[in-house]
């Protein structure tokens, strides 16, 4: 059952991850649509800017157009923000599958290390081990919380 559990965990992240990047790319496909529709209002104004006489039209179609591009400009810095963190995120699918089966296989591997190897694994896992006089805590890296032995 633990194998099955494990298995079940590894799912839940995939679905999880899966998720998320589904997620930030749904907003990016809306940030950058609203990109397009500013662009096309921008245009649309200068093409109406170049065939208007009156002087007060003319001010308040340039207002608008400055007004559009400040909204054009942080749209674009939001579509740069949410493609970095689609590109942080971005793990194929081949990876992940290497990952899982490197986790899942961990009890082998650790098998056949010798304890030199089995030494370095643990000091790149574990960053500190207080004894209490009772019990021994284990923080890992990467994680504030204590696992308690």
């Amino acid at each position: 059952t633990n194998s099955i559990d494990f298995l079940n965990r590894i799912n839940r992240t995939r679905e999880f991850y899966d998720w998320d990047c589904e997620f930030y790319e749904e907003k990016l496909l809306a940030l950058k649509q609203n990109r397009d529709d500013i662009e096309n209002k921008i245009n649309s104004l200068v093409d109406t800017l170049v065939s208007i006489d009156n002087k007060t039209t003319k001010l308040s179609l340039v207002n608008r157009i400055e007004q559009l591009n400040n909204e054009l400009m942080e749209i674009q810095d939001n579509v740069n923000e949410v493609e970095l963190k689609i590109k942080k995120q971005v793990i194929n699918p081949a990876e992940f599958e290497k990952i899982t089966n490197t986790l899942f296989n961990l009890k082998e591997i650790i098998d056949i290390m010798d304890i030199e190897e089995k030494r370095n694994m643990l000091k790149s896992l574990i960053s500190k081990v207080i004894w209490d006089g009772e019990k021994v805590h284990i923080i890992m890296f990467g994680n504030s919380e204590k696992i308690e032995i």
